[in-house]
């Protein structure tokens, strides 16, 4: 989520670039901007989604970034 009580959505992909994570970042808030995907697409979040998120839309971005960073090759629903 972008909006969190200590740390940030952005600071949190930060600190995980930062820390050479590999791991696939989607990015949810209810007020998402320009200026909030550049920030995602510099730190290379794999997608940003407005609130409220269909279930169906979440499941196909993380099954898609499963995929593409995992090779995995199943259905979650």
């Amino acid at each position: 989520d972008l909006h969190m009580p200590r740390v940030s959505g952005l600071d949190l992909i930060r600190a995980l670039r930062e820390r050479h994570a590999i791991v696939p970042c989607i990015l949810l808030s209810a007020r998402v901007d320009d200026q909030v995907r550049r920030q995602a697409a510099v730190l290379e979040a794999f997608t940003v989604l407005c609130k409220p998120v269909r279930l169906g839309e979440l499941v196909r971005h993380v099954e898609t970034a499963l995929r593409e960073f995992h090779h995995w090759t199943g259905r979650m629903l």
